[in-house]
């Protein structure tokens, strides 16, 4: 078992891609986000277009308008990484601690929410909007069995595939 845990959260764009729509649906706001969007561009077609085809070209309008809204996002986020440099993700008895370039940014247990394991990413909550990730490929199975255990000692909520 490890004291702490250093993970290299390098992250491709697919990545932040990945992270951003799971955080944008993951939440009742996303969705609403979407049904708002799609009412407001339905809405003017209704007069000119039947039913089906308003409703048809709102969902349409919506989706790609969300989705240009997380490319914008993705984008952003992927330029300031490369600017900074690469992530490095420290976990031990206190917290966490997130190193990016000269920027070091501490979290305690009592400060992260949830820790949710997928397949491919490991999500820290900060609240339900607020999140750190990276790659799980980054994780060796013993590193993830000692996140997990750091996680369940501390009470925080573990979402996932839990060693």
């Amino acid at each position: 078992m490890f004291d702490a845990v250093t993970v290299s959260g390098e992250r491709t764009g697919g990545d932040v891609f990945v992270a951003i729509v799971r955080l944008w649906l993951a939440q009742p706001s996303g969705f609403l986000l979407v049904a708002v969007l799609a009412i407001a561009f339905g809405f003017p077609l209704h007069g000119e277009a039947p039913l089906w085809l308003a409703v048809l070209g709102a969902i349409a309008w919506a989706s790609i308008t969300v989705l240009f809204f997380v490319a914008l996002q993705t984008w952003k986020i992927a330029r300031r990484a490369r600017a900074m440099g690469t992530l490095v993700y420290t976990f031990d008895e206190q917290g966490v601690r997130c190193q990016h370039g000269s920027v070091v940014t501490s979290v305690p247990w009592s400060g992260i929410v949830r820790v949710k394991l997928t397949d491919r990413t490991c999500f820290l909550y900060m609240s339900p909007s607020v999140m750190w990730f990276f790659p799980r490929r980054h994780l060796t199975s013993d590193q993830a069995s000692c996140l997990c255990a750091l996680a369940r000692d501390a009470r925080v909520r573990l979402e996932g595939g839990t060693p």
